[in-house]
Parts: C-alpha cells; structure tokens; sequence
C-alpha cells in the first residue's frame, strides 16, 4: 500500500509531500487547504518555516489559510507527510 492509499483512509486532515509540492491531499486536508491545493508548494501553503525545516519530524503552530493550525510532519524516504490539526 502507498503512502497516499493510506491516508486516504484516515478522517484527519492529511497530505503527502514530494519535492516539496503537494502530491496528495485527502478528502479532510481538501477541506482545510481548498479544491486546488494539490501541486502548490510547500512553501506557498504552509510557509518557508515548513519548507525550509531540515528535521525528520517535528510539530508547528502554523496559520493555514487564516485559521489557527498544528501541524505534525513526518518524512518518509523521498516524501513527507503532513497532518493538520485545527488548533
């Protein structure tokens, strides 16, 4: 099972990063980021503090589209994943 097969079946807000653009964003993550967000940037949508984070994984209260977020980043091997969480 691929990483976007698996979080489609999560009801948190979940997307999957690849080369720094959004390759995937399920049905909650849609909800949250908009209908056209897969392809955007990282940076553009989550701002360069995310983009620019060299760690494996951390969590960051992060402004997303003017509401109040945390988000938990997890890098895979070439990817990374994001949850949203309202904070």
């Amino acid at each position: 099972m691929n990483p976007s097969q698996i979080l489609s079946l999560t009801k948190e807000a979940a997307v999957l990063v690849e080369k720094n653009r959004l390759s995937y964003a399920n049905p909650a993550a849609v909800e949250i980021l908009g209908s056209d967000c897969v392809g955007k940037s990282l940076l553009s949508l989550f701002g360069s503090d995310i983009a620019g984070t060299q760690a494996s994984s951390f969590i960051a209260d992060v402004p997303v589209n003017g509401k109040a977020c945390i988000l938990r980043v997890s890098k895979l091997e070439n990817a990374q994943i994001v949850f949203i969480s309202p904070a």
